[in-house]
Formats: structure tokens, sequence, C-alpha cells
């Protein structure tokens, strides 16, 4: 089995015959056009000649991209396949429709699919939304984590279920978005740290022979998220740290292949990617354009509507107003969403919640996605009421997750089973452990 790098979580797999490309990332931007790539993709359309399968992982931009998705050749689109975990709508499949795509495989949580008489995958979702893949030829095995939360006791799972021995991992390594306290200098060492102690531990409880830290070549491209790029974990940073704890990994740069088995007998591609990381101060940063008051009013009112038509009452009204200032504004405001309003108001720029520009905010009104890309995206700061803005993030999480509260939405046969599907197979725990992880970091 070969794995050649694309691009950030992007990889070719190789095993026999079949060639499976995960999570393509060839152009623009992500969230929000927040984050940006890191180099330059491996690609051209001759090597799309004897791809047979797309893999997604899951709905955020830097893996399911938009842009990438619906460049790519008519011809191609219609000859492969697209592998996605099973949900409780058709949404990812119909949205590849609409870009040209004619063949798709739903990947069930936890069964083995196999795409030929030796190779098959193997999907394990994550919380809410993410989603692992195992790839096996019967005797070798590529296990691609990319931004999943792994439990010491969902590895012994998989390692059950795919025969107790895992070749190579694939794993995020730095900071994929921030949760928004106000002071991030604090938090972010801590953040970043965590990451590093979750490679080494999905290492060893998956009992793998080699690492390959990936899916976080990219940098913060906005000039009110370029902060976060201070606290990224350097490649060199990661290697140091698992060679330290006995762990080999392997960087690899763009067009690069490591076949399974070879002896690591350089890291080339380190070298590369710390000199990309040693210049992200010098690349191009975005500045946010200005959004009218009255524009971001009216999408806040659309937003509402749309919220109190899916969600009951008893659960919106936890939610209560937040005062928000909008720094490139120089306003000050009030949202209630249980009353529809969005309000200016004389305020005292120190007294108020959340701190945002006003670009980011109208998107986050605009979009289902939205309130959580601005965390992904790392362009919200919030002083105040935190568990406010957590709440309101959250129930819009499961607003563009199709996940819909009110009864005549809630107990749809299709809604019903994969809830009970995803409960029966750990989905509370994760939401538990990813909770008391946060508040653990937090206090």
């Amino acid at each position: 089995m070969d794995i050649q790098f694309i691009s950030h979580a992007s990889v070719i797999i190789k095993s026999g015959g079949i060639k499976l490309w995960t999570d393509p990332w060839i152009t623009g931007k992500a969230f929000n056009n927040s984050w940006s790539l890191l180099g330059s993709p491996y690609y051209s359309e001759e090597m799309l000649h004897d791809i047979d399968y797309i893999w997604i992982s899951h709905e955020h931009p830097d893996h399911f991209n938009f842009a990438t998705l619906e460049s790519l050749p008519e011809e191609f689109k219609s000859r492969v396949t697209v592998l996605f975990q099973t949900q409780n709508s058709d949404r990812v499949f119909c949205e590849l429709k609409n870009f040209g795509f004619k063949n798709f495989k739903p990947l069930t949580n936890r069964k083995r699919v196999y795409l030929s008489e030796q190779l098959y995958v193997y999907c394990f979702q994550a919380h809410f939304g993410d989603s692992c893949l195992g790839v096996s030829n019967g005797k070798e095995l590529i296990f691609d984590i990319n931004d999943a939360e792994l439990s010491a006791s969902e590895a012994k799972k998989i390692l059950g279920e795919l025969g107790g021995h895992i070749d190579v991992v694939l794993n995020q390594f730095s900071l994929a978005g921030y949760h928004g306290y106000m002071d991030f200098d604090k938090y972010l060492p801590v953040y970043a740290e965590e990451k590093l102690q979750r490679l080494l531990r999905n290492h060893r409880e998956l009992k793998a022979n080699l690492t390959i830290p990936f899916a976080s070549f990219v940098y913060f491209s906005c000039e009110d998220n370029k902060y976060m790029n201070s606290y990224a974990n350097s490649p060199k940073k990661v290697y140091d740290f698992l060679q330290a704890n006995g762990v080999h990994c392997l960087f690899l740069s763009e067009g690069d292949v490591y076949r399974l088995g070879d002896k690591v007998n350089d890291n080339k591609g380190l070298e590369k990617w710390e000199d990309r990381f040693n210049n992200i101060e010098n690349l191009d940063y975005l500045k946010p354009e200005i959004v009218p008051i009255q524009d971001i009013q009216q999408k806040a009112k659309d937003f509402s509507d749309a919220i109190l038509d899916k969600y009951p009452k008893i659960l919106v009204s936890f939610l209560r107003s937040m005062t928000l200032y909008i720094d490139d504004l120089k306003l000050c405001c009030n949202f209630d969403l249980k009353r529809r309003r969005f309000d200016v108001i004389d305020l005292p720029k120190e007294k108020a919640d959340i701190f945002v520009n006003s670009q980011p905010l109208h998107y986050a009104f605009t979009y289902s996605w939205g309130f959580e890309t601005l965390a992904e995206a790392a362009r919200v700061l919030i002083k105040n009421n935190y568990n406010k803005f957590k709440l309101l993030k959250n129930i819009s999480i499961l607003y563009s997750n199709e996940i819909y509260l009110k009864p005549r939405y809630f107990f749809k046969r299709r809604n019903i089973r994969y809830i009970f599907d995803r409960l029966s197979s750990g989905l509370l725990q994760q939401i538990v452990r990813k909770s008391l992880r946060k508040r653990k970091i937090r206090h």
C-alpha cells in the first residue's frame, strides 16, 4: 500500500489496482476565507485518470472543499465514486450532485465495506459530524484519524474490529480553531500541548508502527485571526516530541510517496514544512470587509426565525440576550434571539460580552454553519457569559447537521434511526468526554 501526500488532510491511498483520494483541497480558502493552505498542492488532471474513489471525512471546508470539488473535470465527476458516512439526511450527496458527481456509497458506522475482493474501508464516526477511515488490503492497515478525537476505549474498539494492529496513523498535529476565551495567551499554549499529547496517545492506543502528522498545513490568514499562528505546533516541535517519546513519525511534502513497510531513512518533508512555518508572518493576510449594521440586523432576524421554527421555546429561552462589540463598526449591540432583535445600544466597549468584526458576524448569521465557523476561524473573542455563546454555537451545530428538536421535525424515522445508532455507538460518551476536557483546560 502507498500513501501519496497532496495537501493538508488530502492523500491518495493506493492498494492493488484501487486508488482512493481523501478530503480533496487544491484551491481556495476555508472557513469564510480565514484559513489558507501552506505550500502548493500536488495536483494535475493526469493524476485523476486512475482514481476510483473520493472519501470525505466530514463537512468542514478544509475537508469538504466546495471550490475544489466543483472545479474537478466533468468526466472525472461522472466516473469516480464518493464515500461518506451515513447520516440523518443526504445533504452532502445532494450538494455533490449539484457539483456534477454521479456515484455515491454511504459508509455505515463501524462496518467494513469492500471496494474490491481484498480492499476494504471502515468508517468510525466521532462526535457530531467527524469520521475516521480505516483502509486495509487484509495484510496492511492505514487509519486516517484527521480531526477526530478518540478515547482509549474507542481505540480499543477500533483495534478489536480491525484485527488488533495498525501500520500507519494519519493524524492532525496543531491548532484547528479556538473556543474564544479572551485571555488566549493563557489557553492556546495548553491547547497546542494537548494536540501533542493526543498524537502520542492515539499512536500508542492504536498500536501503530508509524504516525504521519497532517491536517494542519494551513495558516490563519485574516488580520483578526493571525494571532493564532504564534501558538501553532511547528513540524520540528512535533517531530522532536514524538521522537522523545519513542514514536516513529514521518512528514510528507506535496507529491511524496510512502510505501508501507519501507524504512524511514530521512525526513526531508520535515525540513520543507519547518521552513514554511517559520515564514508564516511574511505571508498574505486578508483585511475583513466592513458590513453595514442594517445587513447584520436583517441576517440576525432571519437566523432567529429559523432557530425558533426548529427548536422548542424552552431551549431557546436559555439563550437569553448577549452583548456584542463590533470592532470595525465601533458599535455595541444586543442580540436577543427569542425576541428576534439585534439592536444598537449605548454601552461602553469594555462592558460587552463578545468581540467580533462585522463580516464574520454577518457570515455567522447567514449560514447554518456560521457560528461554528466563527470558532474554527478563531475570529471571535468572548469576555463574559461564555456559556451563552457556547449554547448558541451548539444549537447552530445541531441546525447545520439538520437535527431539529421540535417534535414535528425530530420524530422522523430516519432522524430517530440515526440518533439511536449514534447513541448506541458512543455519541453521548464522546460529547461528555469532550465537554469535560474543555472544562479541565478552562479551569
